[in-house]
């Protein structure tokens, strides 16, 4: 395969001297090739350096062509959409995505969906293509188009990705964690028992180490009891006369410097076997999860969550084709479900109080929700992640601390303000706001949550939510992510 882009001992650091990533080797040819890593790894980070919105501040970055890069967000221009596709508008106008977005329509008026849609048409030309994150916010259909473009599509695309059926068609893994970077070949299942294999041979190693540090602790202790035991017939066989006073020291000096060589012998070995296991430990924690839980509580079965009777949004005429009458009560897990603009934010804002202009009755039960959006509205931007946390808690300062560890938040990223921060570490601290409050939720309602998390995490957050004891709404294109969070009823919106 020729290759189209090397890198050749790439690091990289920030101005304040942190450092992201150190001595990076890869070998990029023509194919799809995805790339996966924890949040905060580097990797829209390594992007950047590949397509030169950044430097590297060491080694090579060597490239037989522009790499294009399509990220994660963009803020619509006031233009409209025909505008801003350009040169590209005849290109992306045979995108199957595109058939229902007027040409006409102003940017910022387009949902996430339709605007990810007409970012990707005017994208999906470049020959070298980095897409980060390209399925956020993309309905089924949608997601449908752009990976089979992606499959079908020519020259070199790198997939920045945490959405696992896209990873399944990319032809390797490159996955970067502190370690640097490290190619799988075979594409995403064969990535997986990879890792599988590493895992059990790590664990195996873990058993080796910890049965080598306890063999050594039991050396030890047997030598003092040997060393003990002689002193004492020592003892006695001078009690009897049978050694001078000068013997009996060489005898007491011998074997204290016989106790010491064994101590250090013994010690060395320890060391030893609690370093193996150490970096066994650094090794097998190649990707990290959180492990807190915000609980929360069940409700009543016949308890209102919300209702809704002959219900519609003015929205460029009534938003929803039929009017929407639904009545949910008790402990409800259900989906809402529709292709891109048909409503399903827009309804979940109405049920949160948003404003708009409205026909028929819309209703809500009085719950304690826990919101957590694309956005993380429930976060102040402007203030420290710790600011944020403190401005609902009751904890101590240092209480406060010590538990954001538990939600991957470190001690240095803490009194960072919320709008410097990566989208899979704005989430963990809207959950880790939650978690603080005194009184748990009784009602979670998640709009597009996996978008930006990263696979360990998301796999977290489907393990919460399928424990979560009260009711859910979810909005999803993750279909494994629907799967797995058990949810058992569905409102599709947008049809007749």
């Amino acid at each position: 395969m020729q290759s189209t882009l090397t890198l050749r001992g790439v690091s990289f650091e920030w101005p304040d001297g942190r450092s992201q990533f150190d001595n990076l080797n890869l070998t990029l040819g023509d194919g799809v090739t995805g790339l996966v890593g924890t949040n905060g790894s580097g990797k829209s980070t390594l992007a950047k350096l590949l397509t030169g919105e950044l430097t590297q501040t060491t080694g090579q970055i060597i490239s037989d062509g522009r790499f294009v890069l399509f990220p994660q967000s963009e803020i619509p221009p006031a233009s409209t959409v025909g505008d801003y596709l350009g040169e590209a508008s005849g290109y992306g106008k045979h995108h199957a995505w595109l058939h229902s977005i007027d040409r006409t329509q102003s940017c910022v008026t387009l949902s996430g969906g339709e605007w990810m849609r007409v970012r990707l048409s005017r994208a999906l030309s470049a020959r070298h293509l980095i897409l980060d994150e390209p399925t956020n916010n993309l309905d089924r259909a949608a997601r449908r188009s752009v990976l089979e473009f992606i499959q079908a599509r020519r020259g070199t695309t790198l997939v920045i990705s945490h959405d696992r059926e896209l990873l399944s068609i990319c032809g390797d893994i490159v996955e970067l964690s502190a370690h640097g970077l490290k190619r799988s070949g075979g594409g995403w299942a064969a990535y997986l028992r990879e890792k599988e294999r590493e895992r059990v041979r790590l664990e195996k190693s873990l058993v080796s180490a910890r049965s080598e540090r306890q063999t050594a602790a039991e050396v030890r202790s047997e030598a003092r009891e040997a060393n003990v035991k002689r002193s004492k017939r020592g003892r006695l066989a001078a009690a009897k006369g049978g050694l001078s006073k000068l013997s009996r020291g060489r005898r007491k000096r011998a074997a204290q410097v016989t106790s010491g060589k064994m101590d250090v012998a013994t010690n060395e070995r320890l060391a030893a076997g609690v370093t193996e296991i150490k970096q066994a430990l650094k090794s097998l924690k190649t990707e990290f999860a959180m492990y807190a839980n915000f609980g929360g509580k069940s409700i009543g079965a016949r308890q209102l969550i919300a209702r809704a009777r002959d219900f519609n949004i003015r929205h460029k005429g009534w938003l929803y084709p039929v009017d929407l009458n639904f009545e949910w009560r008790g402990n409800l897990r259900l989906r809402l479900k529709g292709a891109n603009g048909a409503g399903k934010s827009v309804l979940l804002k109405a049920l949160l109080g948003q404003p708009f202009d409205v026909q028929g009755e819309l209703q809500m039960g009085s719950l304690r929700i826990f919101v957590l959006d694309q956005g993380c509205s429930s976060l102040n931007p402007e203030e420290s992640v710790f600011d944020n946390i403190r401005d609902v808690s009751d904890l101590s300062d240092a209480e406060i601390r010590n538990g954001l560890a538990a939600f991957l938040l470190p001690h240095e990223l803490i009194y960072r303000k919320v709008s410097g921060l990566s989208g899979g570490e704005r989430l963990r601290v809207a959950i880790a706001k939650e978690a603080t409050r005194e009184r748990p939720p009784e009602l979670l309602i998640l709009d597009e949550p996996t978008n930006d998390l990263d696979l360990v995490n998301v796999e977290f957050l489907e393990k919460t939510i399928a424990a979560f004891p009260g009711p859910v709404i979810v909005i999803s294109h993750d279909e494994e992510f629907i799967k797995n969070c058990g949810l058992t009823s569905e409102l599709e919106l947008g049809r007749r």
